[in-house]
């Protein structure tokens, strides 16, 4: 039978704590990673974003810079301050906003309601040739109430939906986790 030490797995233990520091980098990493598949398959696979998928970038860029900013840079440590809470509690406050309007995203895509200011494809007061009009500088809108691209039915706000209000709850947990690095 194996037999483990107890002082040396809790040596092991304290140096694999996962600390504020290290929550915050893991989170940039991940915004960084859904970022850029976003822009892969809108630059790169051609999938045109409609207005609330693009704006639901904004989450995940807002999350990456206060998590890059609060893991890398030396804020205040060494003079009794430590500001990686404040980021990492803006760092949770974006994602979770983000992971809101992903839900609202998803109840349009299911046809559940239909926010202003969001191209749709069905009928309603709006006009086709008033849509057309609106967005004739911009080109064609990419309707909101479309799914576009599903992988096991799960649309691409679905899974932005989990991936951020995933890693907002892991944000809100780190908040409990040590400081140090």
């Amino acid at each position: 039978m194996l037999k483990v030490d107890p002082i040396l797995l809790a040596e092991a233990r304290a140096t694999t704590v996962l600390t504020q520091g290290l929550v915050l980098a893991l989170i940039a990493l991940a915004s960084a990673a859904t970022l850029t598949t976003a822009l892969l398959f809108q630059y790169v696979g051609g999938l045109r974003p409609c207005e609330l998928c693009h704006d639901q970038r904004f989450a995940h860029a807002a999350a990456l810079a206060l998590a890059l900013a609060g893991a890398f840079l030396p804020w205040g440590r060494g003079m009794g301050t430590d500001w990686r809470p404040v980021f990492l509690a803006g760092a949770a406050a974006a994602l979770l906003a983000g992971a809101l309007y992903a839900g609202i995203h998803v109840g349009v895509e299911e046809h559940l309601w239909n926010p202003l200011g969001c191209a749709t494809s069905g009928t309603g007061p709006i006009t086709a040739s008033d849509l057309a009009s609106a967005f004739t500088k911009f080109g064609k809108a990419v309707p909101c109430d479309e799914k576009a691209w599903t992988l096991f039915g799960i649309s691409m706000a679905g899974y932005n939906l989990a991936i951020t209000l995933t890693l907002g709850v892991f944000a809100l947990v780190g908040l409990g986790r040590p400081v140090e690095r």
